[in-house]
């Protein structure tokens, strides 16, 4: 794992943002699913084993509204492809 520099948001924001349902979800996932986890300035990017065969890319940009507010804006390759659990376990992860 890389980090360049720190990511600001916390778990509050995490859970503000997806929800109780979404994290729970995403922590079945925190046990060794989450590899090749890098972050990068306000980019997160990682591998996330799912149920499939092959991992789900992810990619996860963290930024803040003008009022301050944290905004995650995700991708993943799985068939939800934004707003999923892997890309929440990614951001537990960070």
């Amino acid at each position: 794992m890389s980090n360049t520099s720190p990511l600001l948001y916390s778990i509050v924001d995490v859970f503000q943002v997806f929800g109780q349902h979404e994290v729970n979800k995403a922590q079945a996932y925190l046990s060794g699913a989450v590899q090749n986890l890098e972050m990068q300035g306000n980019e997160i990017s990682a591998t996330v084993q799912g149920t499939g065969r092959r991992p789900y890319a992810v990619e996860v940009k963290v930024s803040r509204d003008p009022r301050g507010k944290v905004c995650f804006y995700t991708h993943c390759t799985c068939p939800v492809g934004t707003g999923c659990k892997h890309a929440v376990a990614a951001l537990l992860m960070g």
